[in-house]
């Protein structure tokens, strides 16, 4: 999605990599990523998942990822953002929209070393660390959009110098071989601890699924890691920020210019 637009030329380094992979192939469907370094130092994290899948559900996909994000950046907390794309959601039912969105938000904070998030019904998401072990980022509260009366809880962990956050879509555990064994959190443990470089941990992790499926991955597919490393190394402080802004091309989006990820490369 957007957040693969470059940032100024001299902005601070990379801290994160993701790739989509659509099940028709194309990269704009019903999951997104959305990801911005804070004025505060701070990384803001969005992951949907749209219910259904293809090119359909790109328009919903963006909007729900950008406006959680937006929401986070001016200072609302994960499960808080999550209630009020919840209700918002919910008002669209009429409308035609799918039934639900799943959503992984969270903000990630250097100067604390604290990782804040809501999991809406989303895929398990990991904390790997180092020393090849792993934590599990569960869901602690429903999907958007799902209930009339939903309750979202908010869970702060910490992570330690060398851990990644990896988070996926259902796609990718989804996928299903020949005697209907599913790819699951595992495979994409091992798919993961095959990349030799947090960049090409998407795309491992997305070509893993996918040669494990019998008949190709059908539904989308969505993997993203953020090294924490680079992003206590690379945070940004308020006035250097001020400063990006000041600097982008007139015409292009102010909220693209603190953007610190890429799509990944195979």
């Amino acid at each position: 999605m957007f957040s693969a637009v470059p940032v100024t030329a001299d902005a601070p380094g990379l801290v994160g990599w993701f790739e989509i992979r659509g099940s028709d192939g194309l990269d704009r469907c019903g999951d997104a990523v959305t990801l911005r370094h804070l004025a505060d130092g701070s990384a803001a994290v969005v992951m949907v998942d749209v219910a259904g899948h293809g090119r359909a559900c790109a328009h919903l996909s963006f909007y729900a990822s950008t406006h959680l994000m937006a929401l986070l950046a001016v200072g609302t907390p994960p499960a808080e953002a999550a209630r009020l794309a919840d209700l918002d959601l919910r008002l669209e039912r009429g409308s035609g929209a799918p039934a639900f969105v799943t959503a992984f938000i969270a903000r990630l904070d250097p100067a604390s070393a604290q990782l804040r998030y809501a999991s809406a019904g989303h895929e398990t998401a990991l904390l790997l660390h180092a020393d090849g072990t792993h934590d599990e980022l569960s869901a602690n509260g429903p999907a958007l959009g799902f209930l009339d009366a939903a309750d979202f809880a908010q869970t702060a962990v910490s992570y330690r110098d060398g851990d990644r956050l990896l988070v996926v879509t259902d796609g990718v555990t989804e996928s299903r071989d020949d005697q209907g064994r599913m790819f699951g959190t595992t495979g994409v443990v091992r798919a993961a601890a095959r990349a030799r470089q947090a960049r090409a941990c998407p795309h491992h992790i997305i070509a893993a699924a996918q040669a494990h499926a019998s008949d190709g991955l059908r539904d989308d597919a969505c993997a993203l890691i953020i090294d924490t490393t680079l992003l206590a190394e690379f945070s940004v402080p308020a006035d250097r920020t001020s400063r990006l802004l000041r600097e982008i091309p007139r015409g292009a989006r102010p909220d693209l210019a603190t953007t610190h990820f890429r799509r990944a490369a195979p």
